[in-house]
């Protein structure tokens, strides 16, 4: 993603980071089965969704700061997330006090 970023190839630099996140654990990818029109969207403006996911990667909370929550959290996966979606989501529920996952 960054490499494509850096090229100025935001949209296939969007893509490939949706695709990756919306992977299948037994292969292929949920972001190739969304609408076209979503998928326009995302490309028309893939230049704030890499300022969205950069953020969102960059100001990712420590277990520390995690362990302060006192709000019920829902914490799931799916059966068909890839292994590294499951094993963010259980660490998750781990370090947060209040998660039903």
């Amino acid at each position: 993603m960054g490499w494509l970023a850096a090229r100025g190839r935001h949209p296939d630099a969007a893509a490939r980071f949706l695709r990756f996140a919306y992977t299948y654990r037994d292969g292929g990818s949920a972001w190739d089965a969304f609408p076209k029109e979503w998928r326009q969207t995302v490309s028309e403006n893939a230049k704030a969704a890499l300022a969205d996911i950069r953020i969102a990667i960059d100001g990712y909370p420590v277990a520390k700061d995690l362990a302060t929550i006192k709000t019920p959290v829902v914490c799931s996966y799916g059966a068909r997330s890839a292994e590294t979606m499951a094993r963010l989501t259980r660490a998750l529920a781990r370090a947060i006090p209040t998660s039903m996952g």
